[in-house]
């Protein structure tokens, strides 16, 4: 076996992203994070890209991530290995890039991993050959799969598990430390395809992630549990669905368990030609969005919520809805995700079957509120809901025609990027998909 590695990590060059810093993920408008005492680079940390097509990049092209600009590592065989059972050696690590395999591009591996050195660089002070850990990038994933065809019991959780030893075992021999740090999961479509209802995907989502860190834990014999961090898929509509139950169900998760986050919605980002994956940019977007979480719980030990909300107040002909804001201000954008009526919230009758047309104004009237105007006192159990989309809707997942909303903070102040096409992005934190019923 022939690693690429030392201890140092000196053979991978350093070179400079275009990008532009950013302030704390968390910390709202406060003066950015103080810089600590600078880490020495003492082992590698793990980070699992895990799911189904979104996370192995399908459509996701032409690839980006061609180049590493850390120390930031792989498997030899590429972002997208699997297990020893599956013909894969895992013998050998290779600086962290992405590349195209047939209908597989851009997974948000290599953009995870990244955006979490640059982060800490840019917002405490540590330069990359100076921060504690290089990480580990892997997507051992299957396109298609339901949750509980990649469950533990799965040839895919074998896969990931054979992985956790092989690096492990790597990392032993260049005298690291090794830890698996997290999972970030994207996942659900097929399990809307299959029908399965909220109750049931939160059961086997939270049952995933417990079993991954016991599992886990088991082989690397770490104190500390590795977290999750998810996506909140959009496509419900892909499936002829009315209601995003597998949606629903991952904030759920996130709100039950406190090493599970929710990094972001998916309604804003780019999607390919197929109106169901993302494209080559928005892959990497998602990427980051995944790092930018993981910085804040990783290594500013800060948990990460997204711009969601903390309260749903109903006053007679009023809605007043309370929101954790991650960067302020609030503000109502139509400039990347097309104007939803309403900006995205709706009324349902107490049967959930059809949308009240009661709403006549939604205004921003705070740093942190948002107020939804009546025409008429609602009757009770009625449901309110925000960017669910509407029966009869396209049958799509994007940002002009899919289940979408257009209220964002304004993280991308200070946290954006030139694309692959020479345009800025930014790093918004868009409202998640919820629904609350009136008491």
């Amino acid at each position: 076996m022939t690693s690429t590695v030392s201890r140092s990590v000196a053979l991978i060059l350093v070179i400079t992203l275009i990008s532009c810093g950013g302030g704390a993920g968390s910390s709202g408008n406060a003066t950015p994070i103080a810089p600590p005492t600078p880490d020495v680079t003492l082992g590698f940390s793990h980070i699992f890209t895990y799911g189904q097509s979104i996370s192995m990049g399908v459509a996701a092209f032409p690839v980006i991530s061609t180049l590493q600009p850390y120390n930031n590592l792989m498997f030899a065989e590429g972002a997208r290995v699997r297990g020893i059972s599956d013909g894969f050696s895992l013998d050998a690590l290779h600086p962290l890039v992405e590349s195209r395999v047939d209908s597989f591009g851009e997974t948000p591996t290599a953009g995870t991993a990244n955006y979490i050195v640059e982060l800490i660089e840019h917002e405490n002070n540590i330069l990359s050959q100076n921060q504690k850990f290089a990480y580990i990038g892997s997507a051992p994933g299957q396109a298609s799969l339901s949750i509980s065809s990649l469950n533990r019991g799965t040839a895919r959780w074998t896969g990931l598990m054979d992985q956790v030893t092989a690096a492990m075992t790597l990392s032993k021999k260049e005298n690291m430390t090794y830890e698996v740090a997290a999972m970030s999961w994207s996942q659900g479509e097929a399990d809307y395809f299959l029908g399965i209802s909220r109750a049931t995907y939160f059961s086997l989502f939270l049952q995933m992630y417990n079993d991954f860190a016991t599992d886990v834990t088991a082989i690397t014999n770490q104190t500390t549990k590795p977290v999750l961090v998810s996506y909140q898929l959009a496509a419900h509509r892909s499936y002829g669905l009315d209601s995003p139950d597998i949606a629903l169900a991952i904030k759920d998760a996130a709100d039950a368990n406190p090493n599970i986050y929710l990094s972001n919605p998916m309604y804003h980002l780019e999607y390919a030609d197929d109106n169901l994956h993302l494209a080559a940019d928005g892959s990497l977007m998602l990427g980051k969005y995944y790092g930018r979480a993981l910085k804040s719980v990783l290594h500013d030990n800060i948990p990460w919520l997204p711009l969601q909300p903390t309260n749903v107040t109903w006053r007679g002909q009023f809605v007043d809805i309370t929101l954790h804001v991650p960067y302020g201000p609030l503000v109502i954008d139509d400039s990347v995700v097309a104007e939803a009526p309403n900006y995205g919230f709706d009324i349902w009758d107490e049967n959930n079957g059809s949308i009240l047309d009661i709403i006549e104004s939604v205004t921003v009237i705070s740093d942190n509120k948002i107020q939804i105007q009546l025409s008429s006192m609602p009757q009770s159990k009625v449901r309110l809901t925000y960017a669910r989309g509407r029966i009869g809707d396209p049958n799509v997942t994007n940002n002009m025609e899919g289940p979408r909303g257009n209220i964002r903070d304004s993280h991308g102040d200070i946290h954006q990027y030139i694309g692959s096409d020479g345009r800025i992005r930014r790093l918004d934190n868009y409202l998640v998909i919820f629904e609350a019923e009136k008491p």
